[in-house]
């Protein structure tokens, strides 16, 4: 009886694990404290001990688990990162030598004028570009209000 309900705990609290697998991780659960465990009914002191022990490994795993998880994701947005801004310089470079500075320049501002916030970086206006040198800030590099029409 009393190995019945121990298999039993456990099994409630491994089917309570499966169940949230499908959720991010969040805080490891806690280890209730020995005395809660005492009140349990039927576990001998050593049960006792052995389960809070299984509870306290079990926190300790998730918690591992986590940590694993948390840093592979940072890992994968730094990547993510990384080729998002080669495939815009190497875009930008490419309509920049289509268009030509002037031209590339006034659909830099229409492009960020455009965008929806929070899609991507607008093409840079004054970016790295070998033959260029020319690092004046965006509001230097627009044309004054009368030359537009």
């Amino acid at each position: 009886m009393k190995h019945a309900s121990l298999a039993s705990l456990l099994t409630a609290m491994l089917a309570a694990t499966a169940s949230a697998q499908g959720r991010p991780p969040g805080p490891p659960p806690e280890v209730p404290p020995a005395e809660a465990l005492a009140t349990i009914p039927g576990l001998s002191a050593g049960q006792q001990v052995e389960l809070r022990k299984i509870l306290l490994e079990r926190r300790d795993a998730l918690e591992s688990a986590r940590d694993k998880a948390r840093a592979a994701l940072e890992t994968q947005r730094q990547r993510d990162r990384g080729e998002i801004e080669r495939i815009e310089e190497q875009s930008s470079e490419r309509v920049r030598k289509l268009l030509g500075e002037e031209s590339y320049r006034r659909y830099a501002e229409w492009r960020a004028r455009m965008a929806p916030p929070g899609i991507g970086p607008a093409p840079r206006v004054h970016g790295p570009a070998p033959a260029r040198g020319d690092e004046r800030p965006l509001s230097e590099l627009r044309p004054a209000p009368s030359d537009q029409s």
